[in-house]
């Protein structure tokens, strides 16, 4: 919290980003949203790391990893969303 303080942004920025997030990490779980909720996450994850960078934090390889599994999953629909309900054993 003392981090995000020095960064400059209205207090109000970090619970509407995390708000946000929520928001599309949702849509990304439920199957009718997924890709919409998919790219938003890339969007979020991107705006994240540019952020993190501006203000010389350049630990974002978790960003990354989760930009890259979203990725992932946007990429192959078929192989992670249409598996019948008894082959998941």
């Amino acid at each position: 919290m003392r981090e995000f303080a020095h960064t400059g942004l209205p207090p109000w920025i970090r619970p509407a980003l995390g708000g946000v997030e929520i928001v599309a990490a949702v849509l990304f779980l439920l199957p009718v949203t997924s890709v919409v909720g998919g790219y938003a996450l890339l969007g979020i994850f991107l705006f994240a790391a540019a952020l993190h960078v501006m203000h010389r934090w350049y630990d974002i390889s978790s960003l990354v990893l989760y930009a890259m599994a979203v990725w992932v999953s946007l990429a192959h629909p078929a192989e992670v969303r249409d598996v019948p309900k008894g082959e998941l054993s």
